[in-house]
């Protein structure tokens, strides 16, 4: 997930789809701190993580689905 913010979405989607893992990616450390902490609280941190990222560097390879969370400003 690309611009995963504070990770709603992310874990909205571990928590409905338990099988899967999940990868975020945002800019701002502050918004991943805030999404790792997030998934802590709901018990999903096993398999979903959030990492800092320059907007348009994927780190790693092999994802099945990219989303991409587009905010006007």
């Amino acid at each position: 997930m690309i611009g995963c913010r504070d990770g709603r979405v992310a874990i909205a989607l571990a928590l409905a789809n338990p099988h899967d893992v999940i990868a975020g990616f945002d800019a701002d450390p502050v918004a991943v701190a805030a999404a790792r902490r997030a998934a802590t609280r709901h018990g999903v941190s096993d398999r979903v993580t959030f990492e800092a990222a320059a907007p348009g560097r994927l780190l790693g390879s092999g994802y099945n689905t990219v989303v991409m969370i587009h905010q006007r400003l």
